[in-house]
């Protein structure tokens, strides 16, 4: 039910999903022996946006996504690219061959997985014990907007369970039944996040599995609540949200 939530939102998840710092890259390059020579599986790709800055240096990548919408966006993105291997596949199913792949990515997908079957699928197609990377971008829950946010989210949206599906950026621990490293390894990145105008910010809003639909009767006082905390928050330049991208990554 899960590859369905995200149905018909590819477009706009494309257009409005924040990005990842160029240093989280440079980290997994320099300190995770990411290189040319290692094939990378990138599960619950979405539309590729972690992806394409690994397909761009020349990683082989190995794109796996369920969602018809999401996988057909981003092919069109990144078809153009040699190194780019997109598959319509579940994390639990992945298609790929036993011991085929170096590295394993998820970007804001593991949430979503069946944990034990997708830490059995990893044993399969893992070549050794090389490193699993998970990524979140997680608002900074220390920041007034922030909080104001969430309550907006908690009065409007029945499915909101936290942003990135509740994971803690600082709870290493969480990851225990899934690593064989407790606890496993983790880092932060800053990357906040600039919204130019309401329309952006809300546009992002909207990509969330909890967000309600245009024929919900919380969706045009969920739109008005944003509304004015932008206003509220807003400078003449744009909103700023307070962000982290945070990295944990082990074996299995």
């Amino acid at each position: 039910m899960s590859t369905e939530k995200f149905q018909g939102m590819a477009h706009e998840y494309a257009k409005y999903r924040p990005s990842y710092p160029e240093n989280l890259y440079q980290f997994l390059y320099n300190n995770l022996n990411f290189s040319h020579q290692k094939i990378i599986a990138d599960i619950g790709a979405g539309t590729g946006k972690f992806s394409l800055p690994l397909i761009k240096s020349g990683l082989k990548v190995y794109c796996i996504e369920p969602n018809k919408d999401m996988k057909d966006k981003m092919d069109e993105g990144l078809n153009v690219y040699e190194n780019y291997i997109g598959i319509s596949a579940s994390a639990e199913n992945t298609s790929l061959m036993d011991q085929s792949i170096d590295y394993i990515v998820c970007a804001q997908a593991f949430h979503w997985f069946n944990t034990s079957l997708f830490k059995q699928e990893c044993k399969r197609i893992l070549r050794t014990d090389n490193n699993i990377v998970l990524i979140w971008n997680v608002s900074d829950d220390n920041d007034e907007l922030n909080n104001n946010h969430f309550h907006i989210n908690k009065q409007y949206c029945p499915e909101f369970k936290g942003f990135s599906g509740g994971i803690n950026k600082i709870d290493p621990y969480q990851f225990n039944e899934f690593f064989t490293n407790s606890p496993c390894n983790y880092k932060i990145f800053e990357n906040n996040i600039f919204y130019d105008c309401v329309d952006t910010f809300i546009g992002k809003c909207l990509t969330g599995s909890y967000a309600p639909k245009i024929d919900d009767s919380n969706y045009k006082p969920y739109i008005n609540s944003l509304k004015k905390m932008y206003e509220k928050y807003a400078t003449r330049q744009g909103l700023v949200i307070k962000n982290n991208s945070v990295i944990y990554w082990g074996h299995v």
